[in-house]
């Protein structure tokens, strides 16, 4: 998985994986800001999935007809 570092206290990745969200906790991240909508991944990893195994998810789909 790639990580792109924005700043200090934010960083972006493509979309993760349920399984490497243990990997993101064990190297410091505490929170997760899921903006794919459910429609566009595969079952067993909604945001759903990913807040099951995450401590914290924010879920933040952009609106429909937005860039």
């Amino acid at each position: 998985m790639i990580i792109n570092q924005l700043s200090k206290d934010f960083s972006a990745s493509a979309q993760i994986s349920v399984a490497e969200v243990q990997d993101l906790a064990a190297r410091g991240f505490t929170t997760i800001v899921c903006s794919r909508p459910d429609r566009e991944v595969s079952a067993g990893e909604t945001s759903q999935d990913i807040q099951q195994a995450a401590a914290r998810v924010e879920f933040s789909p952009p609106a429909a007809g937005s860039q």
